[in-house]
């Protein structure tokens, strides 16, 4: 007997429908929305769990579209789709505050396999770069030391594998170096090196 729970019970009509559909998504796009399951065939059934069951998932996903349609607005040749691709990055920069209360700039620096555990409350300045299997936890804050700082290098950079944890705060021209761990309700205001410990307020190296 089928299993008819959930995804399982498509039959594979349901299924040559669903290759079909998303081989009419542009490549681009595609890459956009998987960029962060690479081990995953693009698919329906994936994009609509993501967008309706894991907000974890969707929060990383409506940056990605924030920042696909701010790059399209910036190729743009004529001011009729540059200012319709910049609204759809502000639209889904907007959603992105309003369901999951997660302030990240679509300027940001980001690489793949991005993960919001937890995604709640998380801030990112528009001039962070952030690296590969990065981990940030709930309520971190990664930004500049001014509201008004602009200088290039203002604001922190996350490499590859580093870990912040629930509350953290990271600010200013700083690294977070690879596979090092920032430790939770910390405050870091100079750099943590590759694979070190970041604990306490003002945070302390171990």
């Amino acid at each position: 007997m089928k299993n008819l729970r959930g995804w399982e019970g498509m039959s594979g009509n349901a299924w040559m429908l669903e290759d079909t559909l998303m081989d009419t998504v542009p490549m681009r796009f595609r890459d956009c929305l998987m960029w962060d399951r690479p081990a995953e065939k693009p698919s329906l059934r994936l994009v609509l769990d993501a967008v309706l069951f894991q907000h974890s998932y969707r929060a990383v996903w409506f940056l990605r579209l924030s920042q696909y349609f701010l790059m399209r607005s910036e190729r743009a040749r004529f001011a009729l789709p540059s200012v319709f691709n910049r609204f759809l990055s502000r639209f889904f920069f907007s959603m992105n505050v309003v369901l999951h209360d997660v302030e990240i700039s679509p300027s940001v620096q980001l690489g793949r396999d991005l993960v919001l555990a937890h995604a709640n409350g998380v801030v990112i300045g528009r001039d962070c770069r952030i690296g590969k299997y990065v981990i940030l936890y709930q309520r971190v804050t990664l930004g500049a030391r001014r509201m008004d700082s602009r200088q290039q290098g203002g604001y922190p950079i996350v490499e590859d594998g580093a870990v912040i944890y629930a509350g953290a705060i990271v600010v200013g021209p700083v690294t977070i170096g690879e596979e090092a761990v920032v430790g939770a309700n910390a405050l870091a205001l100079s750099g943590v090196q590759a694979g070190s410990k970041a604990v306490g307020n003002p945070a302390v190296i171990k």
